[in-house]
């Protein structure tokens, strides 16, 4: 795996996969399996793109955020690219997701978030998301990627993406 010296010395990962440090929980999915999400980071344009597939519990969304914090992604721009999901937490689980990225917005930056969601069912959790996460960072649910990233360049430029050197 690709990695970069961060700013503080860590070691942090180019891509990455959340992978559930809790073998043994009573979820039978996270038995020692990949999670749902992968993500790539892009560190001259502070973008992660994040791909969710498959079934999507919101333990997953938890340990991937948990991951963005530790490797300090947290203020970066994101897409979350919900397209490939076959299932999707349930709205009182998005609801306890983003309450408590809410809490966690609290005492540290976060960057805007763009999630692009194929069904109506889907969009309908991320909207739910966009309105308990209540962070003071922007919050918006496309149907395509491209749209999406143009929103997060609008809303969330990066001065000179090329000229940034990692």
């Amino acid at each position: 795996m690709l990695n970069r010296l961060a700013a503080n010395g860590a070691s942090v990962p180019l891509t990455g996969i959340c992978a559930n440090p809790y073998v043994g929980t009573s979820d039978e999915k996270h038995l020692g399996a990949p999670m749902s999400i992968t993500w790539t980071v892009l560190h001259p344009a502070r973008l992660v793109v994040a791909i969710g597939k498959g079934d999507l519990s919101s333990t997953d969304i938890l340990f991937c955020a948990d991951a963005f914090a530790k490797t300090g992604l947290n203020p970066y721009r994101k897409i979350f690219d919900l397209t490939r999901i076959v299932s999707a937490p349930s709205q009182a689980d998005i609801r306890l997701v983003g309450t408590s990225m809410a809490v966690r917005a609290a005492d540290q930056p976060f960057g805007p978030i763009a999630i692009v969601a194929a069904s109506a069912v889907i969009a309908e959790l991320a909207k739910i998301f966009e309105e308990t996460s209540a962070a003071p960072r922007p919050v918006r649910v496309f149907r395509d990627l491209y749209a999406a990233r143009e929103w997060l360049d609008k809303v969330a430029p990066v001065a000179n993406p090329d000229a940034t050197s990692e």
